[in-house]
């Protein structure tokens, strides 16, 4: 495919990360690229606003976003993943790659499963006991989780970001998220026809810069986990540049 304006004429589904988290915080961290680029949001199952939200398995999730290509009558589109969103994207480019024009990676999960659960255990070593005890037995009074997934933004970003309006199921975030198998996501991304690119903090505890990324991966220095939010101009910067 060429790459450039037709990148912009692409339709691009947005998959948000969690899981069990809304697709808010996407809208806002991507809405400096609205006017150039045709971004569908939705909001994964598992999520407060989503139609399921409990008894999701991982297969739900592909089947529903090849359902949202299908209800938009989308015959080619492009990627743009974020977070858990990066594995889901990784299982439709191995199971649906047909229809894949283009893959945005946005502070993917690591390649592999063993580097995926060290970086969990390194950001959870890092939360206070009170925060844990939240994760463990989520307040009755958040029942969108927002306040949760403030409280939790901290320990992922290294600029500040204001407290945004996100509801967040933590109980949906560990029901799926513990479905994750085994897997090695290497040889998929080394040896796919669709072009992907990568943009991640260098701050970002769950961003392995190897040898894979580095060939398509944009580095942006002094953030962590949610770019887009903690810096938009350096990240508006980096996604314009993405494919010269």
């Amino acid at each position: 495919m060429r790459e450039g304006r037709d990148l912009e004429d692409l339709d691009w589904i947005v998959i948000p990360g969690g899981p069990g988290l809304s697709s808010e915080y996407l809208k806002l961290g991507l809405s400096s690229l609205q006017p150039f680029y045709k971004l569908h949001f939705f909001d994964l199952l598992g999520a407060p606003d989503s139609v399921k939200q409990n008894d999701v398995s991982i297969n739900d999730l592909l089947d529903q976003i090849l359902d949202v290509v299908s209800k938009k009558h989308l015959k080619k589109y492009g990627i743009i993943a974020h977070s858990f969103g990066s594995y889901l994207a990784m299982r439709l480019l191995d199971k649906a790659p047909e229809n894949i024009c283009a893959l945005i990676l946005l502070s993917p999960m690591p390649l592999l499963f063993d580097d995926w659960q060290k970086a969990i255990t390194k950001v959870g070593s890092s939360l206070p006991e009170e925060l844990l005890n939240k994760l463990n037995a989520p307040d009755e009074n958040d029942k969108e989780g927002i306040e949760l997934f403030n409280e939790l933004m901290p320990y992922y970003v290294k600029k500040h970001v204001p407290k945004l309006k996100v509801p967040f199921c933590i109980n949906s975030c560990s029901e799926i998220s513990g479905q994750v198998n085994d897997y090695d996501d290497r040889n998929l991304l080394q040896t796919t026809s669709v072009p992907w690119r990568c943009i991640a903090g260098k701050g970002d505890l769950f961003f392995i810069d190897d040898t894979i990324f580095r060939k398509h991966a944009t580095i942006l220095q002094g953030v962590g986990h949610y770019p887009f939010l903690e810096d938009e101009n350096s990240f508006l910067m980096a996604f314009k540049q993405l494919w010269v």
